[in-house]
């Protein structure tokens, strides 16, 4: 009779455990799959950010040519006069290499080169998009330096009407280093290629012989996603044999294709890990799981612990309306009892934080409007009020149509943070200019500070180039010198100071306003935190947000009836 019920008793120990090892199979291969999911998306975000920002790179510098084509169409320029203003643009924008001026004939008139070895004109190609109207793009070639270089056609329109064809050369080093700085864990490693599926850039050091070979890498099914306008991912063997977990995103406007390759023995490390520690756990519960069965032997003991087994496993699906049922009149009782209470407790706490998600997400973006909108509109008013009795005056018309033009544009680009408020957008890091970033900015707050008695002094460094995403710049500018004005209304002096120190730029914002309390300073940039009757203080959380996520950093300091001074520090300085 013993001897049965050892049997029995065994036997229920493993009926009961069998509900165990399926979710610790169910677990295991849950986390291999989200690791590969997380893997995925993680070099799938780093390559689109990757990719936004060799499309910038090329669409800022056809922008940079574009003012200078409108420059030369706008005056009437000698031939010697176009080309200092060719050789001031490559000493200013260092991605040209060369750029030349030929008339529709294909005569050069000017060139940025010293000396000019030959004679003809414009291949035909360039010739024909050109004078159709449209820009130049060629496909990246290797020059004579080995720098990947591509050239860049752009007409040159007087009275609406093709005068001439600027041809400039754009040096793509910036897009090795970008790919250079894309690590991917210890060996992950990305690489571009051109739309006729060519390896124009490598960030595996062993593989960069291959660029200057130009070697096709159409043969890869992942590439061939890229260059068919699509995003792909999949694990396959690269060109070693090695296996790896790839991602494609597609260059759109250029027609390239960027890829990131990182070996899946790297790449599912912690998925293994987690497998191995999971298995091992589990072996552990069902070690100790069996003693005490074997020990206890009674069904008092092992009927409840199934129940809260199976309550546990219910609860970890998100069934909060899952009940056990334990009668034993013990401590397993009253443990089931309290377990009941927990998951009704779970669930109303659910819907709590539901509901508070909800009144706080749309406070935030009801906070975000009247705080991002009130600037713009602010100025537009101005500026409108004043038309009408300054509407004969061209150059307040100009100034006029300008401050609209950039303010809309800014209300635009807030409206299209709106409309990508679940999927945000990394921001675009490109290279500014500081101190001429802070003379256009200041500009809309100038007749607001005359009006107000506020004098403007301005100590700006004349080397301050650093990256940083503009929007992003203009409304950490905006919130400051706004803040600023309003602590001085009944005038006083703003000051703007930029100071360019080893691997960093300071810009100050100092005013002789009202101070800020000591004891508020701390608090001074978090949310629904302010000092003014009006506002729900997410500017300067905002400000310091946005700072950060470009790298720098933002504090204060203030004294009360003495003023305050903001101070902007940016790591991410241009040589």
């Amino acid at each position: 009779m013993k001897m049965v019920s050892v049997k029995l008793i065994i036997l229920l120990i493993i009926s009961s455990l069998i509900p165990m090892l399926v979710f610790g199979i169910i677990a295991i291969s849950t986390s291999t799959e989200a690791n590969y999911s997380a893997v995925t998306e993680g070099n799938l975000s780093t390559a689109r950010r990757a990719a936004e920002q060799i499309d910038q790179y090329q669409a800022n510098s056809i922008s940079v040519l574009k003012a200078l084509s409108e420059n030369i169409s706008k005056t009437d320029l000698k031939p010697w006069q176009i080309e200092r203003m060719f050789k001031n643009y490559l000493l200013e924008f260092e991605r040209f290499k060369e750029i030349s001026l030929f008339d529709l004939g294909g005569r050069r008139i000017a060139t940025s080169r010293f000396d000019v070895l030959e004679s003809g004109g414009p291949p035909d190609d360039v010739r024909q998009k050109v004078l159709a109207g449209g820009i130049y793009r060629s496909e990246v070639f290797i020059s004579e330096d080995l720098m990947p270089v591509m050239l860049l056609g752009l007409p040159i329109k007087r009275l609406n009407e093709i005068d001439g064809i600027m041809i400039a050369r754009l040096n793509l080093i910036a897009m090795w280093d970008l790919v250079d700085g894309i690590k991917i864990g210890k060996d992950g490693y990305a690489f571009v290629v051109s739309k006729d599926g060519r390896l124009i850039a490598h960030g595996s050091g062993d593989a960069k012989p291959e660029v200057l070979k130009e070697i096709d890498m159409r043969g890869i099914v992942i590439v061939q996603s890229a260059l068919g306008n699509k995003e792909g991912w999949g694990t396959y063997k690269d060109k070693k044999g090695v296996e790896v977990v790839g991602v494609s995103i597609p260059i759109r406007s250029l027609g390239w294709g960027l890829i990131i390759e990182q070996p899946t023995i790297e790449a599912f490390i912690t998925a293994k890990k987690l497998s191995v520690k999971l298995t091992v756990l589990i072996f552990i519960v069902l070690f100790l799981m069996v003693i005490l069965g074997y020990l206890g032997g009674k069904r008092q003991i092992l009927g409840p612990i199934n129940e809260l087994i199976r309550g546990i496993i219910a609860i970890s699906k998100g069934d909060l309306d899952a009940k056990v049922r334990i009668s034993t009149g013990d401590e397993f009782q009253q443990l089931g009892d309290s377990f009941n209470t927990m998951a009704y407790r779970l669930k109303d706490m659910e819907k709590e934080i539901r509901l508070n998600e909800r009144s706080v997400f749309f406070g935030k973006i009801a906070a975000g409007l009247v705080h991002d909108l009130r600037h713009p509109v602010r100025n537009i008013g101005n500026m409108s009020r004043l038309l009408t009795r300054m509407f004969g005056n061209e150059g307040y018309r100009e100034k006029f149509k300008t401050t609209v033009e950039r303010e809309l544009d800014t209300i635009n680009r807030f409206l299209d943070d709106l409309h990508n408020l679940t999927h945000p957008a990394p921001l675009t890091m490109i290279e500014i200019d500081l101190c001429r970033f802070i003379k256009e900015a200041i500009k809309p707050f100038e007749e607001e500070m005359e009006r107000s008695g506020i004098k403007l002094k301005t100590e700006l460094s004349i080397s301050t180039r650093i990256s940083a995403d503009r929007f992003a710049l203009e409304r950490i500018f905006k919130n400051i010198v706004t803040n600023s004005i309003d602590a001085m209304p009944k005038g006083g002096e703003l000051t703007i100071r930029t100071e360019t120190c080893p691997n960093k730029v300071i810009l100050e914002v100092i005013d002789t306003g009202v101070g800020i309390e000591k004891e508020r300073l701390p608090f001074l940039f978090t949310d629904y935190q302010t000092t003014k009757k009006k506002g729900l203080g997410l500017g300067l959380a905002i400000t310091k947000r946005l700072a950060e996520e470009m790298g720098g950093a933002i504090s204060a300091e203030s004294t009360k009836g003495a003023g305050s001074r903001f101070i902007l520090t940016f790591h991410q300085v241009m040589a």
